[in-house]
């Protein structure tokens, strides 16, 4: 929505137009653009942020006790399976590598002083189950 990747203040002046509607969970998907809007949030104390590509409760420090999970792309795990596939004279090349649970290629960030343990157990339980195939992710609508 802002056009950009690189504007805060877009960012903030998005985030409060959000909550100024209503909003109470912002997951912003535009990099720097994001911290604008944890910015507003932190500064309105009103909402809470899900940070995206990385665990934002590490790589943005500052916006700690406002997030409330980070969805998470652990491009380091696809990479080095590609890397290994090379080594190994097993590379198919031209084709998609794709980030799953199982392949440790995405995740979720969890931020223990706003989340309780039971849901974290949860969460990984969820998981578990995704991975393994009793939970089939067309079947959830």
């Amino acid at each position: 929505f802002a056009g950009n990747f690189e504007s805060t203040d877009d960012g903030r002046r998005l985030g409060e137009t959000l909550m100024d509607e209503g909003a109470d969970i912002i997951m912003p998907v535009a990099g720097p653009v994001g911290l604008g809007t944890a910015a507003a949030i932190k500064e309105r104390g009103n909402a809470w942020i899900i940070g995206v590509d990385s665990d934002w409760t590490l790589t943005a420090p500052d916006y700690k006790d406002i997030v409330l999970t980070s969805v998470m792309k652990l491009m380091d795990a696809t990479t080095f399976e590609v890397i290994k596939s090379v080594q190994d004279g097993k590379y198919a090349g031209g084709t998609n590598v794709v980030s799953t649970l199982e392949n440790g290629g995405v995740g979720l960030g969890t931020n223990a002083s706003v989340v309780s343990a039971e849901l974290v157990a949860e969460i990984k339980q969820l998981q578990a189950d995704i991975i393994s195939g009793k939970i089939k992710l067309a079947d959830i609508k």
